[in-house]
């Protein structure tokens, strides 16, 4: 039921005020509520069918009361168990989500369709925007994006000024992953490479590589270019032609 960040209030407000929970973590991107709480007061049991009576189809991943780590009921070892499932490796994305009511005459399996994909195209480098999702039901747009080089408010007057049509509706910012602090984990196959900061998508989505800040196809016309200028330059040059 995690289909985005709009949900880590309302999980906040079932699950904070029930005894035995001291604090909790909320992992949009792979859909996981992560809970420190005292399993003799209220057991993983009962706070999945907390997050259940609000359909939010809750399963229990791992009991931490039932593994080694916390059976001694030891107070700092529970803690430190939960410091260690927070402190997954964190990228330097943040997920920030957008209200948009115009999605909500896109049906999910016609997003492919929808020009909010090359609005974000058009203007973002692939280091600045990471990926986005669009989703109809709940007219919301979530972009992963790294809050330094590309701020929410930017994608925010982007989306504006690039979606004119009355039909889409007040655009609103729902989260701003910076502020909130909505970090989000590092990819399995997320580039560490110096080159990752050149790649450009463009409308189709394909990435085109770049040298320092140079697309492939304009140095190879430019060599073109300065070999065809030497053809001049005396008959030894001939052959270029």
């Amino acid at each position: 039921g995690i289909c985005c960040s709009s949900k880590i209030p309302p999980i906040g407000a079932i699950l904070k005020p029930l005894p035995g929970v001291r604090k909790l973590g909320v992992n949009v991107a792979i859909k996981m509520v992560y809970i420190d709480h005292d399993p003799t007061i209220i057991t993983a049991e009962l706070l999945a069918a907390a997050l259940n009576e609000q359909r939010f189809g809750a399963e229990i991943e791992t009991d931490g009361a039932s593994s080694s780590l916390t059976t001694n009921g030891d107070d700092a070892t529970q803690a430190s168990s939960f410091e260690s499932i927070m402190n997954l490796p964190r990228s330097k994305f943040v997920e920030s989500t957008f209200v948009i009511p115009g999605l909500v005459t896109y049906t999910q399996d016609k997003m492919d369709t929808c020009p909010i994909g090359k609005v974000l195209r058009q203007n973002f480098f692939k280091h600045h925007l990471r990926t986005f999702h669009l989703h109809a039901q709940s007219q919301t747009l979530k972009v992963e994006h790294d809050p330094s080089l590309l701020t929410a408010e930017r994608i925010y007057n982007t989306l504006v000024s690039g979606l004119k049509d009355d039909a889409w509706g007040r655009i609103e910012l729902a989260h701003d992953g910076a502020t909130e602090g909505l970090t989000l984990p590092v990819l399995s196959n997320e580039r560490r490479d110096d080159n990752e900061g050149n790649d450009f998508l463009d409308e189709g989505g394909r990435r085109l590589y770049c040298f320092r800040g140079l697309k492939v196809n304009i140095l190879l016309s430019g060599l073109c270019w300065i070999l065809s200028l030497l053809s001049y330059v005396g008959d030894s040059w001939r052959f270029l032609q």
